[in-house]
């Protein structure tokens, strides 16, 4: 049975991208290997049941995604955020802004049903959103 996995995030350097990662959201370093036949450097940061795949190749750059400023963001396609859910959005992106994130929007209200967003950048620019469902 095929089931999901993880979500994988290409980074121009991985040890930057797994301190982020693990000082934003708790992730803890899981498998990691190096990948010859594409020269990449591949690492599983695991928290819970969630994991996000990082993988380096050297001389990697920047996406020209990473600059896009929303709502422009979704005229490309392309992965467009990784998402996770709060049921406290003002305090867990309080607690965000604590460790240093660069947030894109704070507690925004992307809906007349209550939907809420706080949307911040991880190092290379890739966007994580942090949702609020209305209850």
């Amino acid at each position: 049975m095929i089931r999901f996995d993880n979500v994988a995030v290409s980074c121009t350097n991985i040890e930057t991208s797994k301190a982020w990662y693990m000082k934003m959201f708790d992730f803890k370093p899981g498998y990691s290997t190096y990948l010859p036949d594409i020269g990449a450097d591949f690492l599983v940061l695991k928290r819970d049941d969630l994991k996000v795949e990082l993988i380096s190749q050297k001389g990697s750059r920047r996406s020209e995604t990473a600059d896009l400023v929303p709502p422009a963001h979704v005229s490309v396609a392309y992965i467009i955020a990784i998402v996770f859910s709060s049921d406290d959005l003002e305090a867990d992106t309080a607690a965000l802004e604590a460790k240093g994130a660069v947030f894109v929007w704070k507690n925004l209200q992307l809906s007349d049903d209550g939907l809420k967003s706080s949307m911040l950048r991880d190092p290379d620019g890739n966007m994580v959103n942090v949702l609020q469902y209305p209850s």
